[in-house]
């Protein structure tokens, strides 16, 4: 693997990480906020999705299967989407021409990220607030792409160099 693909691949894996820790803990203190227990959101999310669960009520206390089911696929999601926003700041900084790739894409994918809480069924969004999740998930963002930011400056200095 060249050393490119490589710095890539590591940038990717530590961004998606922090933006799953981000996730992890504004929806875990969401949770305590509204006095639920800390992983009542990825208990639910995990029954609904391994589990089948169709009433959200009966889950009054998280147990580690869902939790566990629900946490393992959140983190491989995130893992891949920062893999690919590690990519596209490596083709972004090749030149202004590659920025427009790089933005119409990024731009896709966070709108459907953003938008998928939105689309959760009736049954989980009475038990979790689709807003919450919207705004984790808009933090987790912020997050990775301050990271990626702060983790590039070729980027920083080409993008300063580009007139209005």
């Amino acid at each position: 693997m060249a050393d490119k693909a490589r710095a890539v691949l590591a940038d990717g894996l530590l961004a998606g990480f922090i933006g799953y820790l981000v996730i992890v803990i504004v929806i875990t203190l969401g949770d305590l906020a509204q006095g639920r227990p800390g992983f009542h959101t990825a208990g639910l999310l995990g029954a609904v999705l391994f589990y089948d669960l169709s009433d959200p009520a009966t889950v009054v206390s998280p147990w580690p299967g869902p939790v566990l089911a629900y946490n393992g696929l959140h983190m491989v999601l995130m893992l891949g989407f920062g893999i690919l926003l590690a990519w596209l700041v490596s083709v972004a900084e090749r030149g202004p021409d590659f920025w427009y790739i790089s933005g119409i894409t990024l731009v896709f994918v966070l709108l459907h990220a953003l938008g998928l809480p939105l689309l959760l069924p009736d049954a989980v969004t009475a038990g979790v607030s689709p807003w919450v999740m919207t705004f984790a998930t808009t933090l987790a963002m912020v997050a990775m792409g301050a990271f990626l930011w702060r983790t590039h400056p070729l980027l920083r200095s080409s993008l300063r160099a580009q007139p209005d």
